[in-house]
Protein backbone atom coordinates (compact mmCIF):
# COMPACT_ATOMS: atom_id res chain seq x y z
CA UNK A 1 0.00 0.00 0.00
CA UNK A 2 1.45 3.39 -0.74
CA UNK A 3 1.57 5.99 1.46
CA UNK A 4 -1.30 8.29 1.98
CA UNK A 5 -3.80 5.38 0.20
CA UNK A 6 -6.85 4.76 1.81
CA UNK A 7 -6.31 0.83 0.68
CA UNK A 8 -9.47 1.08 -1.30
CA UNK A 9 -9.87 0.42 -5.19
CA UNK A 10 -8.86 3.55 -7.80
CA UNK A 11 -11.63 4.95 -9.44
CA UNK A 12 -10.95 5.60 -13.33
CA UNK A 13 -9.07 8.59 -13.89
CA UNK A 14 -8.11 8.87 -11.16
CA UNK A 15 -5.10 6.81 -11.00
CA UNK A 16 -2.50 8.99 -12.28
CA UNK A 17 -3.64 11.56 -10.30
CA UNK A 18 -3.39 9.29 -6.97
CA UNK A 19 0.07 8.36 -8.28
CA UNK A 20 0.63 12.18 -8.27
CA UNK A 21 -0.90 13.05 -4.63
CA UNK A 22 0.97 9.63 -2.94
CA UNK A 23 4.39 10.75 -4.28
CA UNK A 24 4.25 14.56 -3.15
CA UNK A 25 2.87 12.90 0.47
CA UNK A 26 6.09 10.89 0.39
CA UNK A 27 8.27 14.03 -0.28
CA UNK A 28 6.57 16.23 2.34
CA UNK A 29 6.60 12.76 4.77
CA UNK A 30 10.23 13.06 3.80
CA UNK A 31 10.87 16.54 4.08
CA UNK A 32 8.63 16.95 7.64
CA UNK A 33 10.20 15.38 10.77
CA UNK A 34 9.52 15.30 14.60
CA UNK A 35 10.75 17.92 16.08
CA UNK A 36 13.23 17.88 18.66
CA UNK A 37 14.12 18.50 21.95
CA UNK A 38 16.13 21.47 21.20
CA UNK A 39 13.20 22.81 18.93
CA UNK A 40 9.72 22.46 21.46
CA UNK A 41 12.03 23.77 24.45
CA UNK A 42 12.21 27.22 21.43
CA UNK A 43 8.34 26.66 20.35
CA UNK A 44 7.56 26.61 24.46
CA UNK A 45 9.49 29.88 25.16
CA UNK A 46 7.68 31.37 22.27
CA UNK A 47 4.50 30.49 24.04
CA UNK A 48 5.29 32.55 27.12
CA UNK A 49 5.99 35.41 24.59
CA UNK A 50 2.30 36.13 25.06
CA UNK A 51 3.01 38.10 28.98
CA UNK A 52 5.25 40.21 27.04
CA UNK A 53 2.48 41.36 24.80
CA UNK A 54 0.18 41.41 27.75
CA UNK A 55 2.22 44.02 29.33
CA UNK A 56 2.51 45.91 25.63
CA UNK A 57 -1.10 46.31 25.69
CA UNK A 58 -1.44 47.57 29.42
CA UNK A 59 1.31 49.99 28.97
CA UNK A 60 -0.69 51.21 25.66
CA UNK A 61 -3.46 51.89 28.18
CA UNK A 62 -2.12 53.69 30.39
CA UNK A 63 -0.30 55.80 27.56
CA UNK A 64 -3.41 56.69 26.36
CA UNK A 65 -5.04 57.58 29.66
CA UNK A 66 -2.36 59.87 30.31
CA UNK A 67 -2.52 62.07 27.36
CA UNK A 68 -6.20 62.24 27.90
CA UNK A 69 -5.33 63.97 31.09
CA UNK A 70 -2.90 65.93 29.51
CA UNK A 71 -5.83 67.18 26.76
CA UNK A 72 -8.70 67.15 28.51
CA UNK A 73 -8.05 68.27 32.39
CA UNK A 74 -4.44 69.95 32.39
CA UNK A 75 -1.21 70.65 30.61
CA UNK A 76 0.56 68.89 33.13
CA UNK A 77 4.20 68.49 32.29
CA UNK A 78 4.75 65.75 34.63
CA UNK A 79 1.76 64.11 33.57
CA UNK A 80 3.17 63.80 29.73
CA UNK A 81 6.09 62.43 31.25
CA UNK A 82 4.31 59.86 32.69
CA UNK A 83 2.46 59.29 29.61
CA UNK A 84 5.47 58.77 27.77
CA UNK A 85 7.02 56.84 29.80
CA UNK A 86 4.29 54.47 29.54
CA UNK A 87 3.93 54.59 25.38
CA UNK A 88 7.75 54.15 25.05
CA UNK A 89 7.62 51.17 27.10
CA UNK A 90 4.82 49.73 25.07
CA UNK A 91 7.04 49.99 22.08
CA UNK A 92 9.91 48.76 23.60
CA UNK A 93 8.14 45.56 25.24
CA UNK A 94 6.29 45.30 21.90
CA UNK A 95 9.21 44.86 19.78
CA UNK A 96 10.64 42.74 22.49
CA UNK A 97 7.93 39.96 22.12
CA UNK A 98 8.05 40.09 17.72
CA UNK A 99 11.81 39.78 17.76
CA UNK A 100 11.99 37.17 19.81
CA UNK A 101 9.32 35.03 17.63
CA UNK A 102 10.99 36.18 14.31
CA UNK A 103 14.77 34.54 15.91
CA UNK A 104 12.95 31.60 17.32
CA UNK A 105 11.19 31.20 13.76
CA UNK A 106 13.99 31.63 12.40
CA UNK A 107 15.78 29.24 14.97
CA UNK A 108 13.60 26.13 14.39
CA UNK A 109 14.09 27.03 10.62
CA UNK A 110 17.50 26.97 10.40
CA UNK A 111 17.60 24.05 12.71
CA UNK A 112 21.20 24.60 14.86
CA UNK A 113 21.84 27.90 14.25
CA UNK A 114 21.20 28.73 17.89
CA UNK A 115 23.08 32.32 17.66
CA UNK A 116 19.94 33.75 16.37
CA UNK A 117 18.87 33.85 19.51
CA UNK A 118 21.49 36.02 20.66
CA UNK A 119 18.47 39.28 19.33
CA UNK A 120 16.63 38.69 22.65
CA UNK A 121 19.33 39.95 24.53
CA UNK A 122 20.24 42.90 21.76
CA UNK A 123 16.71 44.00 22.17
CA UNK A 124 17.00 44.07 25.97
CA UNK A 125 20.05 46.04 25.52
CA UNK A 126 18.59 48.55 23.19
CA UNK A 127 15.25 48.87 25.68
CA UNK A 128 17.69 49.09 28.77
CA UNK A 129 19.75 52.14 26.72
CA UNK A 130 16.27 53.96 25.69
CA UNK A 131 15.40 53.66 29.37
CA UNK A 132 18.31 55.34 30.32
CA UNK A 133 17.87 58.32 27.64
CA UNK A 134 13.93 58.92 28.71
CA UNK A 135 15.48 59.14 32.81
CA UNK A 136 17.81 61.40 31.83
CA UNK A 137 15.42 63.72 29.52
CA UNK A 138 12.82 63.56 32.26
CA UNK A 139 15.75 64.48 34.82
CA UNK A 140 17.07 67.45 32.71
CA UNK A 141 13.21 68.42 32.24
CA UNK A 142 13.11 68.53 36.12
CA UNK A 143 16.42 70.71 36.68
CA UNK A 144 16.10 72.59 33.72
CA UNK A 145 12.21 73.88 33.83
CA UNK A 146 11.04 77.34 33.96
CA UNK A 147 7.30 76.89 36.14
CA UNK A 148 7.24 78.46 39.10
CA UNK A 149 3.80 76.48 39.36
CA UNK A 150 3.69 73.07 40.67
CA UNK A 151 1.29 70.32 38.92
CA UNK A 152 -2.14 70.39 40.36
CA UNK A 153 -2.44 68.02 43.24
CA UNK A 154 -5.31 65.78 42.07
CA UNK A 155 -2.91 64.95 39.28
CA UNK A 156 -0.99 63.43 41.16
CA UNK A 157 -3.25 60.64 40.86
CA UNK A 158 -2.40 59.44 37.45
CA UNK A 159 1.67 58.78 38.52
CA UNK A 160 0.22 57.13 41.56
CA UNK A 161 -2.25 54.96 39.68
CA UNK A 162 1.04 54.29 37.15
CA UNK A 163 2.71 52.98 40.09
CA UNK A 164 0.29 50.68 41.37
CA UNK A 165 -0.18 49.06 37.57
CA UNK A 166 3.33 48.96 37.25
CA UNK A 167 3.47 46.92 40.08
CA UNK A 168 0.69 44.61 39.59
CA UNK A 169 2.25 43.35 36.29
CA UNK A 170 5.86 43.16 37.70
CA UNK A 171 4.39 40.77 40.44
CA UNK A 172 2.15 39.09 37.81
CA UNK A 173 5.14 38.48 35.50
CA UNK A 174 8.02 37.47 38.67
CA UNK A 175 5.26 35.03 39.54
CA UNK A 176 5.26 33.63 36.11
CA UNK A 177 8.88 33.27 35.75
CA UNK A 178 9.15 31.34 39.55
CA UNK A 179 6.87 28.93 37.81
CA UNK A 180 8.53 28.53 34.32
CA UNK A 181 11.50 25.97 33.92
CA UNK A 182 12.95 28.11 31.31
CA UNK A 183 14.17 31.66 32.44
CA UNK A 184 13.18 33.78 29.47
CA UNK A 185 15.48 37.06 29.61
CA UNK A 186 13.21 39.16 27.34
CA UNK A 187 10.55 37.96 30.45
CA UNK A 188 13.06 39.15 33.21
CA UNK A 189 13.77 42.25 31.82
CA UNK A 190 10.55 43.30 31.54
CA UNK A 191 9.53 42.51 35.06
CA UNK A 192 12.99 44.27 36.31
CA UNK A 193 12.15 47.40 34.23
CA UNK A 194 8.57 47.28 35.54
CA UNK A 195 10.34 47.11 39.05
CA UNK A 196 11.87 50.61 38.60
CA UNK A 197 9.72 52.50 36.71
CA UNK A 198 7.70 51.93 40.11
CA UNK A 199 9.64 53.86 41.90
CA UNK A 200 9.98 56.66 38.89
CA UNK A 201 6.15 56.84 38.65
CA UNK A 202 5.78 56.67 42.93
CA UNK A 203 8.10 59.57 43.40
CA UNK A 204 6.53 61.75 40.74
CA UNK A 205 3.28 61.51 42.48
CA UNK A 206 5.15 62.15 45.76
CA UNK A 207 6.75 65.02 43.87
CA UNK A 208 3.60 66.62 43.12
CA UNK A 209 2.19 66.40 46.50
CA UNK A 210 5.03 67.43 48.45
CA UNK A 211 5.46 70.94 45.80
CA UNK A 212 1.77 71.52 46.25
CA UNK A 213 1.75 71.55 50.25
CA UNK A 214 5.21 73.49 50.80
CA UNK A 215 4.50 75.77 47.32
CA UNK A 216 7.84 75.42 46.18
CA UNK A 217 8.69 73.15 42.92
CA UNK A 218 12.70 72.15 44.24
CA UNK A 219 10.73 69.39 46.25
CA UNK A 220 9.82 67.56 42.99
CA UNK A 221 13.23 68.13 41.27
CA UNK A 222 15.24 66.67 44.07
CA UNK A 223 13.06 63.45 44.13
CA UNK A 224 12.98 63.31 40.50
CA UNK A 225 16.90 63.95 40.15
CA UNK A 226 17.60 61.23 42.85
CA UNK A 227 14.67 58.63 41.65
CA UNK A 228 16.42 59.26 38.43
CA UNK A 229 19.66 58.86 39.36
CA UNK A 230 18.76 55.22 40.53
CA UNK A 231 17.24 54.19 37.83
CA UNK A 232 20.40 55.33 35.51
CA UNK A 233 21.87 52.77 37.76
CA UNK A 234 19.39 50.11 37.42
CA UNK A 235 19.09 50.08 33.76
CA UNK A 236 22.43 50.44 33.17
CA UNK A 237 23.23 46.87 34.78
CA UNK A 238 20.64 45.46 32.69
CA UNK A 239 22.28 46.67 29.49
CA UNK A 240 25.68 45.68 30.97
CA UNK A 241 24.38 41.95 31.38
CA UNK A 242 22.65 41.92 28.12
CA UNK A 243 25.90 42.88 26.96
CA UNK A 244 27.97 40.06 27.92
CA UNK A 245 25.40 38.11 25.79
CA UNK A 246 26.20 39.31 22.97
CA UNK A 247 30.08 39.66 23.36
CA UNK A 248 30.83 36.49 25.41
CA UNK A 249 29.68 33.59 27.00
CA UNK A 250 27.34 35.08 28.93
CA UNK A 251 27.10 36.59 32.40
CA UNK A 252 29.15 34.51 34.92
CA UNK A 253 26.26 33.62 37.49
CA UNK A 254 24.34 32.67 34.54
CA UNK A 255 27.40 30.00 33.62
CA UNK A 256 28.01 28.98 36.73
CA UNK A 257 24.27 27.98 37.41
CA UNK A 258 23.95 26.10 34.11
CA UNK A 259 26.92 24.32 35.31
CA UNK A 260 25.91 23.27 38.18
CA UNK A 261 22.71 21.64 36.76
CA UNK A 262 25.13 19.32 34.50
CA UNK A 263 27.43 18.20 37.02
CA UNK A 264 24.07 17.02 38.77
CA UNK A 265 23.33 14.85 35.98
CA UNK A 266 26.22 13.48 35.16
CA UNK A 267 26.38 12.30 38.90
CA UNK A 268 23.44 10.93 38.66
CA UNK A 269 24.43 8.94 35.52
CA UNK A 270 27.41 7.68 37.11
CA UNK A 271 30.28 10.15 35.43
CA UNK A 272 32.81 12.43 36.19
CA UNK A 273 33.15 15.33 34.40
CA UNK A 274 36.81 16.73 33.58
CA UNK A 275 35.74 20.29 31.98
CA UNK A 276 32.66 21.79 31.55
CA UNK A 277 32.18 24.83 29.30
CA UNK A 278 29.00 26.50 29.06
CA UNK A 279 27.86 29.29 26.72
CA UNK A 280 24.78 31.44 27.23
CA UNK A 281 23.18 32.86 24.20
CA UNK A 282 20.70 34.55 26.87
CA UNK A 283 17.27 32.11 27.54
CA UNK A 284 19.19 29.06 25.96
CA UNK A 285 23.13 28.13 26.47
CA UNK A 286 25.15 25.48 25.13
CA UNK A 287 27.74 23.22 26.60
CA UNK A 288 30.98 21.29 25.75
CA UNK A 289 31.69 18.38 28.40
CA UNK A 290 34.78 16.58 28.39
CA UNK A 291 33.69 12.98 30.47
CA UNK A 292 36.49 10.40 31.87
CA UNK A 293 35.72 7.49 30.30
CA UNK A 294 37.58 3.97 30.33
CA UNK A 295 40.65 3.59 28.20
CA UNK A 296 40.27 0.41 27.41
CA UNK A 297 36.46 1.09 26.12
CA UNK A 298 36.28 1.32 22.07
CA UNK A 299 36.12 3.88 20.14
CA UNK A 300 32.31 2.78 19.02
CA UNK A 301 31.30 2.40 22.48
CA UNK A 302 33.03 5.82 23.53
CA UNK A 303 30.82 7.58 20.63
CA UNK A 304 27.10 5.85 21.52
CA UNK A 305 27.88 6.54 25.07
CA UNK A 306 28.86 10.53 24.55
CA UNK A 307 25.35 10.80 22.46
CA UNK A 308 23.86 9.51 24.94
CA UNK A 309 25.00 11.58 27.69
CA UNK A 310 24.56 14.88 25.59
CA UNK A 311 20.75 13.51 25.06
CA UNK A 312 20.20 13.12 28.46
CA UNK A 313 21.83 16.89 29.24
CA UNK A 314 19.56 18.63 27.10
CA UNK A 315 16.52 16.69 27.53
CA UNK A 316 17.15 17.30 31.62
CA UNK A 317 18.37 20.78 31.71
CA UNK A 318 15.80 23.34 30.25
CA UNK A 319 17.91 25.99 29.49
CA UNK A 320 20.46 23.70 27.15
CA UNK A 321 19.83 23.66 23.60
CA UNK A 322 23.22 21.75 22.36
CA UNK A 323 26.26 19.68 24.11
CA UNK A 324 28.86 18.40 22.86
CA UNK A 325 30.16 15.41 24.66
CA UNK A 326 34.03 14.59 24.43
CA UNK A 327 34.90 10.82 26.05
CA UNK A 328 38.31 11.34 27.26
CA UNK A 329 40.39 8.53 29.35
CA UNK A 330 40.69 8.27 33.36
CA UNK A 331 44.20 10.25 34.44
CA UNK A 332 44.97 7.19 36.58
CA UNK A 333 44.71 5.01 33.57
CA UNK A 334 47.20 6.97 31.51
CA UNK A 335 49.57 7.48 34.36
CA UNK A 336 49.80 3.24 34.67
CA UNK A 337 50.45 3.10 30.76
CA UNK A 338 53.09 6.49 31.18
CA UNK A 339 54.55 4.37 34.26
CA UNK A 340 54.50 0.94 32.57
CA UNK A 341 56.37 2.36 29.26
CA UNK A 342 58.80 3.97 31.24
CA UNK A 343 59.99 0.31 33.02
CA UNK A 344 60.14 -1.64 29.52
CA UNK A 345 62.48 0.96 28.58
Amino acid sequence: MAPGNTGGPESPGEGKAGRSSNSAGVRWARRVQAPSVSARKILKATNLIRYIYASALASAVMATAGVALYLLVFPSGVVLVEAFVWFVEAITFLSLAVAFNIAASRTVYYKARFEILRIESLMALHSALIGVAIVVFIMGKAVFSKGSEPTPIMLALYPGVSGLVSYAIERYLFGKLRRLEVRLVSLKFVAEKLKLDVLLEEAGAAAIIVSNLTGLTIFETIIVVGVGLYLVYGLGSIALKNLLYLVGPGPGDERERVRRQIELVLSDMGYKPRRIRVESYGTFAEAEVWVEYPARATLDKSFRTSVAIARSLVARIPELLRAVVIMVPVRRTLVRRYQRTGQRR
